[in-house]
């Protein structure tokens, strides 16, 4: 960075000092060497973001960063946009706000960005994973980059599984056979539980998205996914739409397990994701469909994991009727990394942008995040993990070369009333199906009514939606 890179800056801050001054008002103070960053702090934790902090003070000794790792990110970037005298420079964060910040102007546009280089002769664009390149446009504009490429799946106990000769399962019913073998070992836990092949939380039954939502995909194929993911029509959400006929059945492979209620923890309704993953960590079940943030957040209360605990993510068993093996959901659409549009130091906030996503950001969010962002290594790179939970997810991206998430350029999908492949958000089968709801008891019974309330309120919903 040169040291008169923000003299014009300067002019800028010490006239709007003047403003304020007439006007009687208490502006904030607005170091133009200072780079004002907001960052989720919650599922990864904020040593990744702590380590880039000194990474770039360090190439950059003229500047300094003020970070506001919190994990009431969401609130604090509400309140600080709503303020005249914002001086936030960069954004980290995990809403689907973002889309209603950005189409209101709190977002700078990004789009000649993309062509800036990150690695020599590698631009921007260039980084970003394959299942995000369809939503780097929004509404004709790059107002966000993605920021985490969560991997989602089924996570076990590796360590329990090689001391009781158990093996992760290659397809569903490997899977279902799995559940029975682990009941019939009846492994001890205390004097009164037994070692239950599930638990899962009740706090987000979105969580069984991530084997469902893979396993659509893997009945569906790819191209039928993206078509479904338009919402052209109400007949989307039909029996005539391949897709959806493959979303009920992947979601009958889930009840053929979670419907049966000795495949996991009693009460798992109304466990907490963290009291869930704390249950999971004390050995009450073998299995827990989540993202790779579990690491650190079990790590959050764990410090040390105990000598019976070794976690990994088995790849995701295949589906019966499978057309494609190598295809996967991936978690993060809601999540973002954005600039303010009243930043005044847009240049600081795009060179900690390319360190964070540059192979050195890349490797050190593997290495103290314990996940994977959304972009990719520079050819000939590679990472350089030790242990057996970061490879783990390493090895399920690289043998997942076709990748999808819940991205739609329809509509009705950016403006929030199509919120996900059930439809308007307010038909996720799952808890109604543990809960035995009229009507809505059965997988085919909850994709009737999903059919239905699409038919229904499709006119509506392009009302509401402009259209």
């Amino acid at each position: 960075m040169h040291k008169n890179l923000f003299k014009g800056f300067l002019v800028l801050a010490a006239a709007a000092c003047v403003g304020s001054a007439a006007t009687g008002c208490s502006k904030k103070e607005n170091d133009p060497n200072t780079l004002n960053i907001v960052c989720l702090d919650k599922g990864y934790g904020r040593v990744w973001i702590d380590e880039l902090v000194k990474i770039w003070e360090a190439e950059n000794p003229d500047y300094k960063i003020k970070l506001d790792a919190t994990s009431e990110a969401t609130a604090t970037m509400e309140k600080n946009l709503s303020e005249s005298d914002n001086i936030d420079d960069l954004y980290i964060g995990n809403t689907y706000q973002w889309k209603t910040w950005a189409l209101e102007g709190d977002f700078l546009e990004l789009d000649s960005f993309l062509d800036e280089e990150v690695e020599k002769g590698v631009k921007v664009r260039d980084k970003v994973n394959v299942e995000y390149q369809p939503s780097l446009k929004f509404h004709d504009h790059t107002y966000r980059l993605p920021w985490i490429s969560g991997v989602p799946g089924i996570y076990y106990n590796a360590q329990m599984f090689e001391d009781n000769g158990w093996n992760p399962p290659k397809d569903v019913q490997g899977l279902i056979d799995l559940c029975a073998q682990i009941k019939a070992a009846a492994v001890p836990v205390d004097d009164e539980n037994e070692v239950k092949p599930f638990i899962y939380t009740g706090e987000n039954e979105d969580y069984f998205d991530y084997a469902v939502f893979t396993w659509w995909a893997q009945l569906a194929g790819e191209n039928n996914v993206r078509d479904y993911l338009k919402y052209n029509s109400a007949a989307t959400f039909s029996p005539s739409h391949p897709a959806f006929d493959a979303l009920g059945k992947a979601l009958g492979f889930w009840n053929s397990i979670f419907g049966d209620p000795t495949n996991f923890v009693a009460n798992s309704a109304s466990y907490s994701n963290h009291m869930a993953q704390q249950s999971f960590y004390n050995g009450y079940a073998a299995m827990m469909i989540n993202c790779d943030w579990i690491y650190n957040e079990i790590a959050k209360t764990y410090k040390t994991f105990r000598p019976g605990f070794k976690l990994e993510l088995m790849k995701t068993p295949v589906a019966t009727g499978a057309v494609d093996e190598n295809i996967s959901y991936i978690v993060g659409e809601e999540q973002f990394i954005a600039i303010p549009s009243t930043s005044i130091k847009v240049d600081l906030a795009n060179s900690f942008i390319k360190l964070m996503i540059s192979d050195r950001g890349l490797k050190n969010f593997a290495k103290n995040a314990h996940g994977s962002m959304a972009y990719k290594l520079t050819e000939g790179e590679s990472y350089d993990v030790s242990d057996k939970y970061t490879e783990s997810l390493i090895d399920y991206l690289d043998n997942c070369p076709r990748r999808f998430t819940s991205w739609s350029s329809s509509d009705l999908f950016l403006n929030n009333i199509i919120m996900s492949p059930w439809s308007d958000g307010q038909h996720v089968p799952y808890t109604r199906i543990l809960n035995h709801q009229p009507n809505y008891s059965t997988p085919a019974e909850c994709m009737a009514r999903i059919s239905e309330n699409a038919a229904s309120s499709w006119s509506d919903w392009q009302r509401r939606a402009g259209q």
